[in-house]
């Protein structure tokens, strides 16, 4: 696959949000989804990390996995219904191979997203660099050092798996630091030398989680890392350093300061994307780094987080100001293949996730209040940090992306450029639809019931096309063939039109007639055919 053949959302601006550490909006917060999706498209955001468990480790019943899967399909449905992208990570207690039911699960996806003529981003495994990802089982049986050859040989049957069943799989993301992240090139590497290359040339993508890490974005070309620049009085506050003397910060800084040091070396935080892509190019060419998207699962900046001493901790202004800087890069500067920056996290309690691990990193909460009282909003519908209105403030930058159209011929007022389609286009994703309405058209006209493949009749992919045509912003409408007949109960072709368009038929514009060929369409009353 080359790089534009990948799907992204209708009016991409290239920023999203990881929801919730939840599976997904328990019962309880059900009547809450609509407002996420608000919230969402308040903020002008394109890409969501959702989270389901369909019991894939655990074999569950079929009917067992369906009914797990009913609510994330709705919020799925919904999202790309307003025009976002869901990435779907499948929680596990420890990495495995998928079972069937894992296999009924991502089918289930791949029907949902093909109505938008897309294929699922789906991720099988998260950051297995880290211990607790495996499970005692698996620890007293392996060498903690072999993790990234057991990862990789999951990760290529995973892939396989998912390819066969029409999604798109994610090489895993590992956590961020720059003792962990060799673990990620080794497995690419191990798949490389197993000849699975063909694996990024198919649909592989890859998640990464550069986290900022309390660093600023252009890390590692800041004064502090290269030259060690001192903390002046007027910039210290004594939360953002737990207290530490002033002297000895400047110490870490004159002591720790890595002149020269590039992100080849240093690829922690907001640029980790870049290190990412410069391996795959060292790895497996430039041709396929070209071509392979890199898409942020988890990231942004987290407030109270300090992994480096030399750095002051995450408040929420500076969480404001980074987030504010790292989408408007998004929107504007990313290269075409750093498709998205999805922060952790939206919400937690707020969507029914009662672990208060994840309260503190929520956007959604009113847990800083305490020590920033003006940086939590408590208006609104729900409490948030700043961030959520300074966001919301950006003003709204569709990625730029495509390779330049040729600009349609120019209309009266008044009048729209429109495309007909029918059964024999086919299924046309929304991706195709975008690139229709950058290139000047307005209206879709699809065939409901016609000529096609297998002659006359409804049109199959009618919904799908209307679906996806109205998801990318363009008006639709209907139309069907009159065809000769001796009869003049047009009725039931009136019916056949309408049941193909299905649910977007509430949404269309107008239904024509279309007469064609050169015969009467009534042997003796042909006005009689079209009034009925």
């Amino acid at each position: 696959m080359e790089l534009k053949e990948f799907q992204r959302p209708p009016n991409d601006t290239g920023i999203g949000i990881h929801l919730s550490a939840n599976m997904f909006l328990p019962e309880a917060v059900e009547n809450r989804r609509k407002w996420v999706i608000r919230e969402m498209l308040a903020m002008n955001m394109s890409w969501a990390k959702i989270l389901c468990d369909p019991g894939w480790a655990w074999n569950k019943p079929k009917q067992d996995v369906r009914s797990s899967m009913e609510r994330p399909l709705v919020l799925t449905r919904e999202l790309l219904e307003n025009g976002i992208m869901p990435v779907i990570r499948f929680y596990q207690q420890q990495p495995w191979t998928i079972k069937d039911a894992g296999k009924m699960a991502i089918d289930y996806f791949v029907q949902l997203y093909a109505l938008f003529g897309y294929k699922p981003y789906i991720e099988f495994m998260n950051e297995p660099n880290l211990t607790c990802e495996w499970n005692d089982e698996w620890h007293k049986s392996h060498d903690w050092k072999t993790w990234p050859e057991e990862a990789a040989h999951l990760t290529v049957a995973n892939a396989h798996i998912c390819l066969s069943l029409g999604a798109l799989p994610g090489f895993p993301a590992v956590a961020p630091g720059n003792d962990q992240s060799p673990g990620a090139w080794t497995m690419m590497q191990y798949m490389k030398d197993w000849g699975e290359t063909a694996l990024f040339q198919r649909g592989m993508w890859v998640a990464i989680h550069n986290y900022h890490l309390g660093y600023p974005l252009n890390h590692p070309n800041d004064d502090i890392e290269q030259k060690g620049t001192p903390l002046k009085p007027e910039e210290y506050n004594a939360w953002e350093w737990d207290g530490t003397p002033i002297q000895t910060i400047n110490d870490w800084r004159a002591k720790d300061k890595n002149p020269g040091k590039t992100i080849w070396e240093l690829d922690l935080g907001f640029r980790g994307y870049e290190k990412t892509h410069m391996v795959l190019e060292k790895i497996f060419g430039k041709e396929i780094a070209e071509n392979v998207p890199i898409i942020t699962t988890e990231g942004g900046s987290v407030v109270g987080w300090r992994p480096d001493r030399r750095y002051p901790k995450v408040t929420p202004r500076i969480q404001m100001e980074r987030t504010v800087e790292a989408f408007r890069f998004m929107m504007e500067q990313a290269p075409n293949y750093y498709f998205c920056e999805v922060p952790w996290l939206f919400g937690n309690r707020w969507l029914g996730h009662m672990n208060t691990v994840w309260e503190p990193h929520s956007w959604f909460s009113n847990w800083h209040k305490t020590d920033f009282p003006d940086c939590v909003v408590m208006e609104g519908g729900a409490p948030h940090l700043i961030v959520v209105d300074a966001v919301k403030a950006m003003p709204k930058t569709v990625r730029k992306w495509k390779e330049t159209q040729m600009p349609l011929q120019e209309l009266p007022d008044g009048q729209i450029h429109a495309l007909d389609v029918s059964a024999y286009s086919g299924p046309i994703g929304v991706t195709k639809w975008q690139d229709a309405y950058d290139a000047g058209f307005r209206m879709v006209i699809a065939q409901a019931w016609g000529g096609g493949p297998n002659g006359l009749g409804k049109n199959p992919y009618c919904y799908q096309q209307l679906l996806a045509a109205r998801t990318a912003g363009l008006d639709t409408a209907i139309y069907l063939v009159v065809p000769s007949d001796t009869t003049t109960l047009t009725h039931s072709l009136i019916q056949a039109g309408k049941d193909a368009a299905g649910e977007e038929y509430q949404y269309i514009k107008f239904f024509a007639l279309d007469i064609e060929g050169d015969k009467l369409l009534h042997p003796t009353d042909p006005v009689a055919r079209l009034l009925n």
